[in-house]
């Protein structure tokens, strides 16, 4: 139907961003509090640089793939744009959404993208919880805030905002983050 064509990605057949939009309203309208996972392929022009566009749109349509396996039926999962990911999880906590996370690093890590010409994938991922006082655009900019330290750590891992510093953290200030490996450290 039209309406779906709107709000699915035709090559992953996850939700577009615009899909995405729309179900974060409807988070929005009932006040349920949410997970955020930005999810960005490793340098991704590289795939497609050494195995064209087919070898990306075939590395694009698995990641879809694996994150569709591994989530709710309750969540929203979307492709944000290019090669970028994002999931949205009603009712996770911060920990639950980064353990989450780091399942999925670790199924994208393991998995032969391209079995007869081998190619090794990787995946940063960024996470944020909301809370009942937060608009999800905060949430989203933290997220994605948190993916954006994850690359500049070296890429293949996964950062989480601090839990008790999420009412702290802004554009401008990017403050105290907790990092996974394992479990939470805290970094300053």
């Amino acid at each position: 139907t039209y309406r779906r064509l709107s709000t699915v990605d035709a090559l992953t057949n996850v939700l577009n961003r615009h899909g995405i939009e729309r179900f974060v309203e409807s988070l929005e309208a009932t006040r349920v509090t949410a997970s955020v996972i930005f999810i960005d392929i490793d340098h991704f022009k590289r795939v497609n640089d050494l195995r064209g566009h087919y070898g990306g749109d075939r590395v694009l349509r698995k990641i879809g793939e694996i994150l569709g396996a591994h989530t709710r039926n309750t969540d929203g999962l979307g492709r944000w744009g290019g090669e970028e990911f994002v999931l949205v999880c009603p009712g996770a906590s911060l920990s639950s959404a980064a353990d989450r996370a780091e399942k999925l690093r670790q199924k994208i890590k393991e998995t032969n993208f391209i079995p007869e010409d081998p190619l090794p994938v990787t995946a940063s991922f960024g996470v944020a919880a909301s809370r009942a006082d937060q608009s999800f655009d905060d949430v989203f900019r933290q997220a994605d805030e948190a993916l954006y330290l994850a690359k500049s750590r070296g890429r293949d891992c996964v950062v989480a905002a601090a839990d008790d510093q999420m009412h702290q953290v802004t554009g401008a200030r990017k403050g105290t983050w907790a990092m996974l490996s394992g479990r939470f450290k805290l970094h300053k």
